[in-house]
């Protein structure tokens, strides 16, 4: 698995590697490639904090683009972003990162377990 600032670097590993899972890091603001962005040759994003809002988390899930979310240190933060339907976070703060994960994964499951009474 492999990630890079630099979408030349990326498209050269697809060539070299093809079975390699690569991944793009976004920084600034996405309001102008939300169509590029899906158009890449890529398996998965990884999107500053600034960017992670409802409507860029939801077009990337609805590009089926696996999203990520760096630099979150701030526990409601991994919350709201685990509810919006990131895949990951990038942090400094693993141990609230790990327990932020595991309310999450507890809720998701307690609500499924409900819905099937």
């Amino acid at each position: 698995m492999f990630m890079s600032l630099e979408y030349k670097l990326i498209e050269e590993l697809n060539q070299k590697h093809p079975t390699a899972r690569a991944g793009y890091c976004v920084f600034g603001s996405v309001g102008s490639m939300d169509r590029t962005l899906m158009d890449m040759t890529i398996d998965f994003v990884v999107i500053e904090e600034s960017m992670a809002s409802k409507r860029t988390v939801s077009k990337l899930r609805k590009s089926w683009l696996p999203t990520y979310v760096w630099t979150v240190n701030d526990p409601e933060s991994m919350e709201s972003y685990l509810q919006m339907g990131i895949l990951g976070i990038v942090t400094d703060q693993p141990k609230p990162a790990v327990k932020a994960k595991d309310a999450y994964l507890k809720k998701s499951r307690d609500t499924y377990l409900d819905e099937q009474e």
